[in-house]
């Protein structure tokens, strides 16, 4: 489970929730072409999120790998799987911004509060801005349901991450047979 945040292009007067809406209807599987635009746009945007956080790490894909998997040509799975990725190492904080031809997206693992929740969103939101000042694109927040202004918003966005974060715990926490459960269940199951 994770707190997603979307970088999409909004004219003015148009809903950015619907502009949402029909990014995810798009994504279902459709490979779309990318213009030289586009590829330049992704790679100047990567480099200058690596700019902002020399530590982020570029994924890359294994094509042969990921065609195979696909049961599709290289050149295909090329095409369909174009988008940069970008992650923080493991002991940072857990955010993946991902760069497609018309938005970007960013992922934060459901992992903390306070202080640490902290450190995160306002991480994520200095790369957002990043992108917002490149592009012109605006920031979606589906959790909240609508455009975030960046700089007065990390309040409400903080508010929302930890109330995700404390929930995945507790969802973890009634998954996860305490040890005097356990005890009880091996000693039940030793006894029949």
């Amino acid at each position: 489970m994770s707190y997603d945040l979307y970088t999409i292009a909004v004219r003015p007067g148009e809903d950015p929730a619907g502009v949402y809406e029909a990014l995810g209807d798009a994504e279902e599987g459709e490979v779309a072409g990318w213009t030289d635009e586009q590829v330049a746009r992704a790679e100047k945007l990567a480099a200058s999120l690596q700019a902002l956080n020399p530590r982020l790490e570029r994924f890359f894909f294994d094509y042969p790998k990921v065609a195979k998997a696909l049961g599709v040509t290289e050149g295909e799975a090329r095409a369909q799987w174009r988008h940069i990725e970008l992650n923080t190492p493991e002991a940072d904080n857990p955010i993946q911004v991902t760069i497609h031809a018309d938005h970007a997206s960013l992922t934060m693992a459901y992992w903390y509060t306070g202080d640490r929740a902290r450190q995160t969103i306002r991480e994520a939101l200095s790369y957002l801005a990043a992108i917002e000042r490149e592009t012109g694109w605006a920031t979606f927040d589906p959790q909240i349901g609508r455009r975030l202004d960046l700089r007065s918003d990390l309040s409400e966005v903080l508010s929302a991450y930890e109330v995700g974060s404390t929930r995945v715990a507790q969802l973890a926490r009634e998954r996860s047979p305490s040890p005097t459960d356990r005890a009880d269940f091996d000693g039940h199951h030793q006894a029949s």
